[in-house]
């Protein structure tokens, strides 16, 4: 095989910063916001249900009978937020290709401290003025309460735990119509520190840079998933995106990223 040819010699060729990525994620995020108008607004026929899409993909029998409204009352009823569903396809590639260019800054870092510092400051940053302007200047919008009762609830506090992956969803008196689901994109923020923390023990261990161990490992948990997939129902639930499936295809980014000097490139 030409290795100039393939994602690892494209990668090289580039000084490890792979071309299109950023266009990438562009897209992904631009899908990821029409999919959240259409669950906000209720849109049908404009704007389709990413998950209707994927269900006929797959040839779900039921999938005539999803819609973005039937999601949402499920959801609903489980406590879920509602962009989770609607995030099916989408969520999953961002995790996907953040496990291939995470693994890279593994790669580059090869130690575990410098590895959690990128890590921090990659999302601590944004993270925080997201939080902190969703607090006080969204919620202080449209909240229904007096300001002076906003601003010493309890909930406008516990709302900075996001800060710290503790997910809270909620603002004291906030609603959106009936949605009271302030930043639902915060659910995967557990996720995301997960896959860092495995990753980083990986690191510590040594088996984040054993290719043959690490393909092992996915391997045996690929199978122990779909065998639980099948056979006992785990994650099965076909509006449901569930956190620890983010998590699976962060490593399936990073399988990619090991074995990218044998996948092909072409243009």
């Amino acid at each position: 095989m030409n290795l100039s040819k393939t994602f690892g010699g494209i990668l090289k060729s580039h000084n490890d910063v792979g071309p299109g990525f950023d266009l990438l994620r562009l897209g992904l995020a631009i899908a990821i916001l029409v999919s959240h108008c259409a669950a906000t607004g209720g849109t049908r026929g404009i704007i389709p249900s990413t998950i209707e899409i994927f269900m006929r993909l797959i040839g779900h029998a039921q999938a005539q009978d999803i819609s973005l409204a039937s999601i949402a009352h499920e959801s609903a009823k489980q406590g879920i937020p509602w962009m989770r569903p609607v995030a099916v396809s989408h969520v999953p590639m961002f995790f996907a290709l953040s496990g291939f260019l995470v693994t890279g800054s593994a790669f580059r870092t090869q130690r575990v401290l410098p590895f959690l510092a990128l890590r921090f400051f990659r999302i601590f940053p944004a993270l925080c003025v997201e939080v902190t302007l969703s607090a006080i200047f969204i919620g202080a919008m449209f909240t229904s309460l007096p300001l002076s009762e906003y601003f010493t609830s309890k909930g406008f506090f516990v709302y900075f735990g996001n800060i710290f992956g503790i997910v809270e969803m909620h603002l004291p008196g906030v609603t959106f119509g009936t949605d009271t689901v302030v930043n639902a994109n915060l659910w995967t923020l557990p996720a995301e520190f997960y896959c860092y923390l495995i990753l980083a023990g990986l690191i510590v261990t040594g088996i984040a840079f054993n290719r043959a161990i690490l393909t092992a490992s996915f391997a045996i948990a690929t199978v122990a998933l779909l065998i639980a997939n099948w056979f006992f129902d785990f994650n099965a639930e076909p509006w449901l995106l569930a956190s620890n499936i983010n998590i699976y295809y962060f490593f399936v980014g990073a399988m990619f990223f090991h074995w990218r000097q044998l996948i092909p490139y072409t243009f």
